[in-house]
């Protein structure tokens, strides 16, 4: 596995990280790693409240990150878009895609909003 991550600007003052990685599993095992509350905790983050289009959710991350996020897109098995911090100066974006490679998943992840 080799990770790649980028970082560029997308305004004056915000950021984008952009990181990405190829795992060795199909993509439905993978999905369920990003979007499962119960597989989510393990490895990145404890996520609860409303997993649906619209829905609010409470993110703590590893990092310590405690914060509200929005799910804006749910397209299972291949793109997720949530809203951190929405309606606030914070706001920022945290984007998931996910494609096929053979018996491999590449998993793309970027984060907008960035200070």
């Amino acid at each position: 596995m080799t990770t790649i991550a980028t970082m560029r600007a997308v305004d004056e003052t915000h950021g984008a990280v952009r990181v990405e990685d190829l795992y060795d599993t199909d993509i439905g095992d993978l999905w369920e790693a990003c979007t499962s509350p119960e597989r989510l905790a393990r490895w990145l983050a404890r996520v609860d409240g409303d997993l649906r289009v619209g829905g609010t959710v409470e993110v703590v991350f590893a990092s310590s990150w405690t914060g509200p996020a929005r799910v804006e897109v749910c397209d299972a098995p291949r793109h997720l878009l949530l809203t951190t911090e929405p309606g606030t100066d914070d706001e920022g974006q945290i984007e998931v895609w996910l494609t096929e490679e053979g018996s491999k998943t590449r998993l793309v992840v970027e984060e907008r909003g960035l200070p």
